[in-house]
């Protein structure tokens, strides 16, 4: 089995430096989010970049919030006051539950190296991305560190890049996000 985030510790989520000097709504309007979108955050947690993205979304978009573990799909709940246009979604981490091309920006922070069945998982979001959708992965380097996952249950870069390219996504940007953490932009072709 692989690592899970414990969701008592989910105020962890929530802390305003999670991402270093950069929020979530900067991050994801620098990413290509805006007005209109259909939006999938995969692994959403309580709703850290959920309910930034549906803001940015507007009315007229939508933000779907997929989660396997019940306990943080009801803090997202909980937190979710005005927004109209989040759905919650339960999931296997497998399989998700929205039609094809139906997505045009996808989003796995700290989320990749906690699935069970990786190809499954990025060929699902393949499935839902419109053509030239776009999929943001954040995750955790291989290095030993105090924060994040234990090293052994982390997806190094280069495992990360292969799996996306397997899943016949296109990597359209790559790099460092900061020292702890590596960034990678596909797209559905």
């Amino acid at each position: 089995m692989v690592h899970k985030f414990d969701p008592s510790k989910l105020e962890k989520l929530l802390r305003d430096d999670r991402l270093g000097s950069i929020g979530p709504a900067e991050l994801l309007g620098e990413e290509g989010l805006t007005g209109g979108m259909s939006f999938l955050d995969i692994g959403s947690g309580p709703g850290f970049f959920t309910l930034p993205a549906a803001k940015l979304v507007g009315e007229k978009g939508r933000a779907f919030a997929l989660e396997v573990q019940v306990e943080m799909a009801d803090a997202l709940r909980d937190r979710i006051t005005t927004e109209k246009n989040i759905e919650v979604i339960m999931s296997n981490g497998s399989e998700i539950a929205l039609p094809d091309a139906s997505i045009d920006f996808a989003l796995a922070v700290f989320v990749l190296h906690e699935v069970d069945e990786l190809k499954a998982t990025l060929d699902e979001t393949k499935r839902v991305l419109k053509p030239g959708g776009k999929f943001l992965v954040i995750d955790w380097e291989k290095l030993e560190q105090e924060m994040g996952p234990p090293m052994e249950d982390r997806l190094s870069f280069d495992d990360c890049m292969t799996a996306l390219r397997e899943a016949g996504l296109v990597i359209t940007k790559e790099g460092k996000h900061n020292i702890s953490n590596y960034k990678i932009k596909a797209e559905r072709p």
